[in-house]
């Protein structure tokens, strides 16, 4: 960001669900400010989310990593999945998984025959006064 201001390069940097990260703001500075990045909606009002949030930070008394709801989310899926399956067998579960909706960090979701996740959503977001903003 730093280069490309300092060689007057006047263009919009968009990046993925990598950059949107508060590290890079705190990296970045204020040659974050009007960046664009992709990545998970907020899902920080649910319930279940604040309620597993809450856990680790009572846990590990750090606030979770970037990439904490969509994991968490995965893991309550798998879980939900071996139990209704009642097995541990890979096709009985991905069978559930596939079928089965499952409420989770992220929302009610089921995931499709290629086993992408269905009932998830990107956004886009800038940083604006040195956080990200959800763009609508």
């Amino acid at each position: 960001m730093a280069q490309l201001k300092k060689k007057r390069v006047d263009v919009k940097f968009i990046s993925d669900d990598g950059v949107k990260d508060d590290t890079f703001i705190k990296v970045a500075g204020a040659d974050a400010e009007g960046v664009y990045a992709s990545g998970p909606q907020d899902v920080s009002g649910l319930e279940m989310n604040k309620a597993a949030k809450a856990a680790h930070m009572a846990e590990f008394g750090t606030e979770p990593g970037a990439f904490f709801d969509a994991a968490y989310a995965a893991m309550q899926a798998l879980v939900n999945a071996i139990d209704k399956a009642d097995s541990a067998d890979a096709d009985k579960i991905m069978n559930v998984l596939r079928t089965e909706k499952v409420d989770t960090t992220v929302g009610t979701i089921k995931f499709d025959a290629r086993g992408d996740a269905e009932g998830v959503g990107f956004s886009m977001y800038q940083v604006q006064n040195g956080v990200y903003v959800e763009l609508k």
